[in-house]
């Protein structure tokens, strides 16, 4: 055999087989698993109850507030839920598909604006909710308009800023004369830099959040926004809930599928996919919660951590707390509280560590 035709040959089998391989490699990485889907029943999953959402705005500006109520069909009458955002995420957008997903399984959600601007005062920021969840009561004493209000189910959540006046609201709703929550979940609680402690928000009164009150923190493995201070000192300084009636979680990453799940300070936004042109959120505000839900490989969607780790927990806790079922998914570090669901190839996703001494 000609050399020179041998040596080609033996250039073109090596130059084949490399594009053999890279092409596998390009294969394998296009396989890689992906996240659980929203579970079809249970906690956190998709059996609603209703299937639409109706909305109302009310008031001006810091003490402007929003009702959700759900609808098809309408219920008579339904538990409470007030949702207490993230600083600066004023509008609605910003946690719509949580909303939606609380409302639809029948609950009435207040949504306090509580910010004029993103510079306003934050001392004003308590008492607007305050203000917020006091108009909205009487709002829904309007039977024509309004599902009626179940206050003796009355759960609060929020997020970041939102998480510590959770807290806040659950200290001190007998004392403000306010529905007084069964359940409360601080997720990611943060009130400013150490150098403004708490940012104009006083926690001095945790030890009086009742006992009756089931009480979760949930905090982020990567969450490098507000860390896990705040929620340690949260979950400590309520002294009066027993062990059994509270949990702190922390909501871990998980990198083996694509795209990742990482638990970073935007894992609890859930900002729909295609964003609706509703009167809840301005075009300025539409732009700007797109462009976060899409930002770096943690978008601010909704994922498996949303399903079986946030959205998951609360749902159980109101369960627990208004209807007696359900508690194993929500407290006492359990199987069913842990799980995260699992990736297409069958790999469990990390799971929540739980634990009553953070």
């Amino acid at each position: 055999m000609n050399i020179r035709i041998a040596s080609r040959r033996a250039v073109f089998s090596v130059v084949f087989l490399a594009a053999i391989l890279g092409g596998l490699d390009s294969f394998a990485a296009d396989q890689r698993p992906t996240a659980p889907l929203q579970p079809e029943t249970g906690p956190g999953g998709k059996e609603y109850k209703h299937k639409a959402v109706k909305e109302f705005r009310y008031g001006n500006e810091g003490e402007g507030y929003w009702i959700f109520q759900p609808d098809e069909p309408r219920p008579e009458s339904a538990p409470v839920v007030i949702f207490l955002h993230g600083y600066s995420a004023m509008f609605p957008v910003f946690y719509r598909a949580w909303i939606e997903h609380i409302c639809m399984r029948g609950n009435i959600v207040i949504y306090p604006q509580y910010q004029s601007g993103p510079l306003s005062p934050t001392w004003h920021y308590f008492p607007n909710v305050l203000t917020a969840v006091k108009d909205a009561r009487e709002k829904l004493k309007n039977a024509e308009i309004h599902v009626a209000a179940q206050w003796d189910k009355c759960a609060v959540v929020g997020h970041s800023f939102g998480g510590a006046m959770t807290a806040k609201y659950a200290s001190v709703a007998a004392a403000e004369g306010v529905p007084i929550p069964l359940a409360a979940m601080s997720v990611q609680p943060g009130a400013g830099p150490k150098q403004a402690p708490q940012f104009g928000l006083k926690l001095d009164k945790l030890d009086q959040i009742p006992a009756s009150t089931l009480l979760v923190v949930v905090v982020g493995e990567d969450d490098t926004v507000v860390g896990n201070i705040l929620g340690r000192e949260i979950f400590r300084g309520a002294v009066n809930v027993p062990a059994e009636n509270k949990d702190f979680c922390v909501l871990m990453s998980d990198t083996y599928g694509d795209p990742p799940l990482l638990s970073t300070h935007a894992s609890p936004s859930a900002i729909p996919r295609d964003i609706p042109g509703i009167q809840t959120a301005s075009t300025f505000a539409e732009r700007k919660a797109s462009k976060f839900r899409d930002r770096g490989t943690n978008p601010a969607g909704v994922d498996a951590q949303d399903y079986y780790g946030i959205w998951k927990i609360f749902d159980a806790l109101c369960d627990c707390a208004f209807y007696g079922k359900n508690r194993e998914y929500a407290l006492g570090n359990t199987p069913e509280q842990r799980f995260m669901g699992k990736w297409s190839d069958g790999k469990p996703v990390k799971e929540l560590v739980v634990t009553d001494d953070p």
